[in-house]
């Protein structure tokens, strides 16, 4: 089977332990925590050194300025604004980012896509090959 590269560091963060919080394996994820996972794979792979933007605490405030809910989140905020710059997961028509909302199918579907799509603009689009049993 062939898997883009960041995919298997996604895979590689989400079932590494020190994940934090830590979710179980088994467990839904609410948005924040697959946010953080997102923004540990653009760092560990250097693509914030090759265009994806990776959001300052600084500018946070402002990218994040359009959600009511922000301030429930666990995860710093810049993790969040740098997702929503990236326009990889954008928040709610009713203006809030429901940081504790556990995402559907079709919701992390949509994630995965964006997000290979920005990955594979920045110049990951390499596969490799993940033996099956």
């Amino acid at each position: 089977t062939h898997v883009p590269t960041w995919s298997t560091c996604a895979f590689n963060v989400a079932t590494s332990g020190e994940f934090a919080p830590p979710v179980a394996l088994d467990a839904p994820i609410p948005r924040q925590y697959v946010a953080q996972m997102m923004v540990d794979v653009v760092q560990d792979r250097g693509f914030d050194d090759a265009g994806f933007v990776v959001v300052s605490p600084a500018q946070a405030p402002e990218i994040l300025a359009p959600f009511s809910d922000i301030r429930t989140c666990d995860v710093p905020p810049e993790v969040i604004a740098t997702m929503v710059a990236n326009n990889i997961m954008i928040g709610n028509p009713d203006g809030t980012w429901n940081c504790d909302g556990n995402l559907n199918r079709a919701e992390l579907a949509t994630i995965i896509s964006r997000f290979g799509d920005a990955v594979e603009f920045y110049g990951e689009g390499t596969a490799v090959t993940i033996p099956t049993e």
